[in-house]
């Protein structure tokens, strides 16, 4: 047996309540990204207040809740539960390489000198 012999797809109905756990996993998202948001904007009004006022402290603590809730944003945001469109998932098998015959297999041919393929005519070159 053999890792490229191992096939497992995700399996969306062999648990009873997946469909209630994806809903509230989307939820729990959509709360976490409302208070990344409402972080950035209540850390950015500590770090203007502390830089206006001349308290380092303050203007440090604002300037690292705005990056820290900046990037608590992008992680969020980029948890997604599905692939975007055109993207094949690793259980659809796209770390498998393409065979010829498979659809949208395109072999480079060889190259002679000049960068042309090695037997290959351009285009202007065949007559009509």
């Amino acid at each position: 047996m053999f890792v490229s012999d191992v096939n497992i797809q995700p399996n969306r109905t062999g648990l009873p309540g997946i469909a209630s756990l994806e809903s509230i996993v989307g939820a729990l998202l959509t709360f976490g990204l409302v208070a990344a948001v409402a972080g950035i904007a209540i850390s950015a009004i500590a770090w203007a207040i502390g830089s206006h006022s001349g308290n380092p402290h303050v203007a440090g603590k604002g300037k690292s809740g705005v990056l820290v809730a900046l990037a608590a944003a992008f992680l969020i945001g980029g948890a997604r539960q599905e692939p975007p469109r055109g993207v094949r998932s690793v259980s659809a098998g796209c770390h498998q390489p393409r065979r010829q015959g498979d659809a949208g297999f395109t072999a480079a041919p060889p190259r002679g000198r000049g960068g042309d393929a090695v037997g290959v005519r351009s285009p202007r070159a065949v007559p009509e």
